[in-house]
């Protein structure tokens, strides 16, 4: 019985192993100005239970300036982590038996709240495992649905992923998505992005369109901004 236990936990660990994403470096751009805004590289480890998938953004001085993390207990999401450091903005969810506990701070102040949450909650470390998950279903032009983190508001966001056809971000051999807010009245304001992956091997190689990443305009700080994203791989 006790092999039987082992055997089993080896073969979760090594799922959360394999749906972790692989390891990229990526340039942030201004999508308006073309200015150079990030670096971004993400970090994955684990420990006997547990897999963390980090995404981090950098100055171009390569200062700090975004950790967004999330994670996976037993291969399932359980802690959601993000701070902003020049916007004095942190987070952190829990997510546990279908429960959500959401904890934000704003320059030291905090807010909770906890409810009853069944949906699918991402976060950029879990965006990619997703889509290759989902891959067969956007190719045959299904739409898939999830919920983002709106920390601030203490609540979630819906958003929906299609595949787009004649858009201008779409290049031999790649496939285009378009990741767009659920509302209706909201889609006013808020812009879709369109991510490109390899048709190949699945690797997202560029993302188009609205970002949570603060952006400095003279001296006050913006809470999302208009991007292109740039990814390379390592081999």
């Amino acid at each position: 019985m006790e092999m039987k236990i082992l055997i089993i936990i080896l073969i979760l660990l090594c799922l959360a192993e394999l749906s972790a994403e692989e390891l990229f470096t990526a340039r942030v751009y201004h999508r308006e100005t073309g200015e150079f805004l990030y670096w971004q590289y993400n970090q994955v480890t684990s420990t006997d239970s547990t897999v963390t998938q980090t995404h981090n953004y950098l100055h171009a001085d390569s200062t700090l300036a975004v950790v967004d993390e999330v994670v996976l207990k037993n291969g399932i999401p359980w802690k959601f982590y993000s701070k902003f450091y020049d916007i004095g903005e942190e987070s952190l969810i829990i997510l546990e038996d279908d429960f959500l506990q959401i904890n934000y701070w704003e320059n030291g102040e905090q807010k909770s709240k906890a409810f009853e949450f069944e949906d699918r909650l991402l976060s950029g470390p879990l965006f990619n495992d997703f889509v290759q998950e989902k891959w067969n279903s956007l190719l045959q032009g299904e739409v898939e649905k999830f919920r983002l983190p709106a920390a601030d508001m203490l609540t979630t966001g819906g958003f929906y992923l299609k595949q787009v056809d004649g858009s201008e971000y779409k290049k031999t051999g790649t496939v285009v998505f378009k990741m767009g807010i659920s509302s209706i009245f909201l889609r006013l304001w808020i812009k879709p992005s369109y991510f490109v992956y390899d048709l190949e091997n699945k690797q997202l190689l560029e993302i188009h369109g609205l970002t949570i990443l603060p952006n400095k305009v003279d001296d006050d700080w913006s809470r999302t901004t208009n991007a292109d994203i740039f990814y390379e791989y390592k081999k």
